[in-house]
């Protein structure tokens, strides 16, 4: 249709001239996002461990609970228990495993794309195919306590996660009846207006521009929070709010909720979509203390 083999190759390699929150640094325009170091460098770590660019994609990767346990607890397993397990499971998980890292490591330095767990779906089945085999070994070897602690770990840390996972559903319906009750005065952010993609009246909302009284935005931590991030803690005040998350009851940081704001005083276009802006760059610890001026007043 487009007259052009490449053309899926093409667009895949231009996603990365979009810019976004995830990437810290500015977009390069000038060079092919494979093996970019501008790339590899500047993605926003989860969860923010900073020792040097070149490792700290990898070794993010080895701690971010999202990922799992398992690229972590085999080496740790292994070397453990060398001694007691079959060598021809140690060749088969060392296979899995090795393959499993490889993948990591291309899409992390030949790809250069944002290393979080949601990208690494493959390697993360083969490390998980890895670590059964050895938890079924350290069973027949009599290991079992040790075995059932890791699959326990394991298995809560993936429930853990889900459960603090931020779900669209619960502000479906409180954002269709903040719309409903306040016809023609609320405007939307175009990341909020992406998250209500299943809320018709949401997407008919104009875009940020500070000519009606209210907005919606989706923000990442507690509305108040986001306030004071945004800069505009003293121009706005919070009229409704849905929670997101269940991880509100641990900590705000891991939060997420759905904000309606009113207006306390006009406000020019340019501020609100830049205080939008400048609260979606607290994602990132190492920005703030790069950029001191970000600091919270």
């Amino acid at each position: 249709m487009t007259g052009d083999p490449l053309y899926r190759r093409r667009l895949s390699l231009n996603h990365a001239r979009i810019p976004s929150s995830e990437l810290l640094g500015p977009v390069d325009y000038n060079h092919s996002a494979l093996f970019n170091p501008n790339y590899i460098a500047n993605w926003r770590r989860e969860p923010g461990i900073h020792v040097h660019w070149s490792i700290d994609g990898l070794l993010n990767l080895f701690v971010n609970a999202k990922g799992g346990l398992a690229l972590m607890l085999i080496p740790a397993l292994v070397l453990t228990y060398r001694c007691t397990l079959a060598p021809g499971v140690i060749k088969a998980i060392a296979v899995l495993y090795g393959i499993s890292l490889l993948y990591i490591c291309v899409v992390i330095y030949a790809l250069a794309l944002d290393p979080k767990a949601r990208m690494m779906f493959v390697p993360i089945a083969g490390l998980s195919l890895a670590l059964a085999l050895l938890l079924v070994s350290l069973i027949d070897t009599k290991h079992r306590l040790v075995a059932g602690v890791s699959a326990g770990a394991a298995i809560g840390v993936g429930f853990f996660i889900l459960f603090i996972h931020q779900r669209v559903f619960p502000i479906e319906k409180p954002a269709a009846a903040w719309i409903a009750a306040a016809p023609g005065q609320v405007e939307i952010d175009e990341n909020t207006r992406r998250h209500l993609a299943l809320v018709p009246d949401a997407q008919q909302l104009p875009p940020l521009a500070g000519k009606r009284p209210m907005f919606l935005v989706k923000a990442d931590v507690r509305c108040e929070v986001w306030a004071v991030r945004s800069r505009l803690d003293d121009d706005v005040m919070l009229i409704h709010r849905q929670v997101m998350s269940r991880a509100s009851m641990f900590d705000d940081r891991w939060s997420g909720e759905l904000c309606l704001f009113r207006l306390a005083r006009p406000i020019t276009r340019q501020r609100l979509v830049d205080g939008v802006a400048e609260a979606d760059w607290y994602k990132s610890d190492a920005l703030r203390r790069a950029k001191p001026g970000l600091a919270i007043r």
